[in-house]
């Protein structure tokens, strides 16, 4: 099992009697809830408070730190190997879409990427 701890903010009505069954969950960039409902601001988002909407905003990155009171964060563990030392890879996922180049640009492009130890999607119509 892994363990982790997300901060979250959930907007519900007092009696949940009155909650429609509809939550919309938000997952916000950075940590930063820039969807948050404001009433008094955009007086269009008490529409979704009326209906009984449950509205969820949580933490998703590990890396973003807890710059503002306001910024959600999560804590995720840290994976070690057996020798307690702290596994230190990147997998990342790279995108070549240059369907102008040229076949060997594009094997060059490919080696170079995967030399760097990224997972290649090549997306290119060969024609």
């Amino acid at each position: 099992m892994v363990e982790y701890k997300a901060e979250f903010l959930m907007l519900k009505p007092k009696n949940m009697a009155n909650a429609s069954g509809v939550l919309r969950y938000d997952a916000p960039n950075r940590g930063n809830i820039l969807t948050l409902l404001n009433p008094t601001a955009t007086p269009s988002d008490a529409v979704y408070l009326e209906r009984g909407y449950v509205m969820l905003y949580s933490a998703w990155q590990g890396d973003v730190p807890k710059s503002t009171p306001a910024r959600l964060t999560v804590t995720v563990p840290v994976a070690k190997n057996k020798d307690g030392a702290t596994v230190n890879r990147w997998l990342s996922t790279g995108f070549l879409a240059a369907s102008a180049t040229t076949n060997e640009t594009a094997w060059a492009t490919y080696k170079v990427v995967r030399g760097s130890g990224m997972l290649v999607f090549d997306n290119q119509a060969r024609v």
